[in-house]
């Protein structure tokens, strides 16, 4: 259920913080009057427009996965009705235009002084900006922030960073100011990932013991974020998403050794009762619906070719899901330096007293030595993890072996963006098309056997 917290959630400033003169009154105001554009801004692209890849925010904990599959769940549900979007816009609308007389009747007094000091709360909810602000659209419009001021790679639509210039320039905020709101919603995001991850585990039968696992595997590194590791974010995933039969789609950039671009792929998968098919066809009513995209490359040798319908039929004998699932095990499992010693394998890490990494685990879980009960669910995990880290070294879905295709990253899109990408061979007979089309899907609840020919279901 999606529930509401009041609007004064959009500062990075407590909501009893004392409000001392009209210099910070003002500032506080123009802050607002930032965020509710913003606000208002992305509700209408977000709900109105169905632009749903404008929320692809710069977090930095590498958890991209969990914030693409929130947007679909969120725009799936119809949470909100066209007319319901539209009241609440109507709605901002106002509160934006009372920011802005009272910035302006406070910009003609002549002292600084007030005569009575409010916290933050009361000094909205006195001059009536003070709302009740959806979990929903809170989420959205920090999404929306850390998306509008990222630095994006050119090569693939990937953030890279927070462009704090752009954010002053634009925002009229002050620098600190900027660096706080960034840190702040970061610090939001990943928290309401984690949260978001187990909140899909609900519909797991094995959802007790794997919330459990999953307590000990969350982590806080030094800039108070909050994480899980990546591999286990995209199983818990794919298992949710087939069950909700959202389509999968790869970008696939075919690149020489030096990175140039030969060509484009896109590759769509239908769900179907688990299962997803490979489409011979770019289905109408499939151009708008809100599908996970994922982008990667694939890197020739110096003198390798290879036709797209060979590159295809490599790519389904290794299995989309395990090419997946191969590209989370070799991606670092938690990122920033001092977690350093636990991107590889966190689940022997948990387990290993003898390990150099123990107590650096057990710091940064705080939840003390594994119970036994969840020992063999991790034990578990650190193997699965290890077959498909091997695997993705072996068919080509690593740093040091991209041959096949390399993830960069995942986000949320309707397939417009990539329609004239789309590669859609024609089997030769029926025959073929059941044994070329049909993939199955991998039950991620114990170790996946790893898919080496396309099965039909």
């Amino acid at each position: 259920m999606n529930t509401t917290l009041k609007s004064s959630v959009l500062f990075h400033l407590p909501a009893n913080h004392i409000i001392s003169d009209r210099t910070l009154q003002k500032s506080i105001l123009k802050y607002y009057d930032f965020m509710l554009q913003e606000l208002i801004e992305i509700l209408e692209v977000f709900f109105i427009r169905k632009k749903i890849g404008f929320c692809d925010p710069h977090v930095g904990e590498a958890s991209c996965q969990i914030r693409a599959y929130k947007n679909i769940i969120i725009a799936r549900e119809n949470r909100y009705s066209a007319d319901e979007i539209q009241q609440h816009l109507a709605y901002l609308a106002n509160i934006h235009e009372k920011t802005h007389l009272l910035i302006e009747k406070i910009e003609q007094k002549k002292s600084n002084h007030l005569a009575e000091k409010e916290t933050l709360e009361e000094f909205l909810e006195n001059n009536a900006l003070l709302f009740d602000l959806p979990k929903d659209f809170f989420y959205l419009v920090q999404g929306r922030v850390l998306s509008i001021f990222s630095i994006r790679d050119t090569f693939i639509n990937l953030s890279l960073a927070i462009d704090y210039n752009k954010f002053c320039q634009l925002s009229g905020l002050s620098l600190s100011v900027c660096k706080n709101t960034v840190s702040y919603f970061q610090k939001n995001l990943s928290k309401e990932s984690c949260d978001f991850i187990l909140s899909l585990l609900e519909h797991f039968p094995d959802k007790e013991m794997n919330t459990l696992s999953c307590d000990y595997l969350r982590i806080t590194d030094n800039r108070k974020r909050e994480l899980l590791p990546c591999y286990e974010n995209v199983s818990i995933i794919l298992k949710h998403a087939s069950y909700n039969h959202v389509p999968l789609c790869f970008i696939i950039y075919r690149c020489d050794q030096q990175l140039n671009i030969i060509d484009r792929l896109a590759l769509l998968f239908l769900p179907t009762e688990n299962t997803w098919l490979l489409s011979q066809h770019l289905l109408s009513n499939y151009l708008k619906e809100p599908s996970l995209i994922i982008e990667g490359i694939t890197v020739y040798s110096e003198n390798s070719q290879e036709s797209k319908e060979d590159f295809l039929k490599r790519f389904i004998k290794a299995g989309s899901i395990n090419i997946l699932l191969a590209n989370m095990a070799a991606h670092p499992q938690y990122v920033g330096k001092e977690l350093e010693q636990l991107r590889e394998d966190p689940y022997s890490a948990l387990l290993d007293e003898s390990s150099v990494h123990y107590s650096d685990c057990l710091h940064h879980t705080t939840k003390g030595p594994v119970k036994p009960e969840i020992a063999d669910i991790l034990l578990k995990k650190a193997s699965e993890l290890k077959k498909m880290q091997l695997l993705a070294q072996t068919i080509g879905c690593n740093e040091s072996n991209p041959t096949l295709f390399l993830a960069k990253h995942i986000c949320s899109n309707t397939l417009e963006p990539w329609k004239e990408y789309f590669y859609f061979p024609q089997p030769q007979s029926k025959k073929t098309e059941i044994d070329f089309f049909k993939i199955k899907i991998e039950q991620y609840t114990s170790v996946p056997h790893l898919v080496q020919e396309p099965v039909s279901m």
